[in-house]
């Protein structure tokens, strides 16, 4: 019989209701998060009614895993640590944590205001592994755009839900944001080929290994380069020529700022 606890923390709380799809209101939220891309609070409204149990049984299934049960055992709280940029700031040159650094200062970001946005939709209620993981695969969307090389224009987010599709083997909040996202970018650019970068993103991630197990620390230390081969995460070569030839585009336009292709903006 599987395990249901670990060091005496239950994996799923028995206090927690049985979680059920809404696609309604999955498609109600992403209707607004199309009006202000901005507004971080609805993917997770659309992650949450699109959920129906598939979180439970990742979680469980991690669980099963050496490494899943060393990180659980820690239950760190990763916020502290990827928000202190000036111990970041003296890990190795060239190091992953120097690059996420960089990239969360550049981009005007923290792991903080992350969660205080997903808190706008769901306090923090329970105490069990499962709130424990999900609230680690939350801190991490950050670092999958430094792992991947996806920017936080339009396309890099939506290729960076895709790819987390893949990493995960399911989840289809993600999925259908992604999906949703390049059916409404493609009414814009109907000449690129915006569904072979979803494509290209999906099998990335179902190649790579599980981010969320990983010992951050340790892999924050290692060159760029070697945590991406750790992690066998591939190069998206098309999102990468995609990409520059719509930021391009954004760039020729004088209202480019409010294209769903242009760069998000800092915040």
């Amino acid at each position: 019989m599987a395990d249901t606890t670990i060091n005496g923390i239950p994996i799923v709380s028995a206090a927690r209701p049985s979680p059920r799809l809404r696609p309604l209101q999955a498609v109600h939220h992403f209707r607004r998060l199309v009006a202000d891309k901005e507004s971080t609070e609805h993917v997770f409204h659309i992650i949450g009614a699109l959920d129906g149990g598939h979180f439970r049984k990742l979680t469980r299934a991690a669980m099963t895993t050496e490494e899943g049960r060393r990180a659980a055992e820690a239950r760190l709280d990763l916020i502290p640590y990827l928000d202190d940029h000036d111990a970041l700031a003296r890990l190795p040159e060239g190091s992953l944590g120097q690059a996420y650094r960089s990239f969360m200062v550049r981009e005007g970001l923290t792991a903080r205001g992350l969660e205080a946005e997903e808190r706008k939709f769901q306090p923090k209620t329970y105490d069990d592994i499962l709130q424990w993981y999900s609230d680690r695969a939350r801190d991490l969307h950050d670092l999958i755009h430094v792992l991947t090389g996806y920017t936080r224009g339009a396309l890099g987010e939506l290729s960076n839900l895709a790819w987390t599709y893949g990493m995960n083997r399911g989840g289809f909040g993600d999925l259908f944001i992604a999906f949703m996202g390049i059916v409404e970018m493609k009414s814009w650019v109907p000449k690129e080929p915006l569904f072979r970068v979803l494509r290209e993103a999906l099998r990335n991630g179902r190649a790579a290994g599980n981010l969320y197990t990983e010992d951050i620390e340790a892999l924050f230390a290692m060159p760029l380069e070697d945590a991406r081969a750790k992690l066998n995460i591939q190069p998206a070569p098309l999102y990468q020529d995609v990409s520059a030839r719509l930021t391009a585009m954004s760039r020729d336009k004088d209202d480019g700022k409010n294209l769903p292709y242009a760069p998000v903006a800092n915040g």
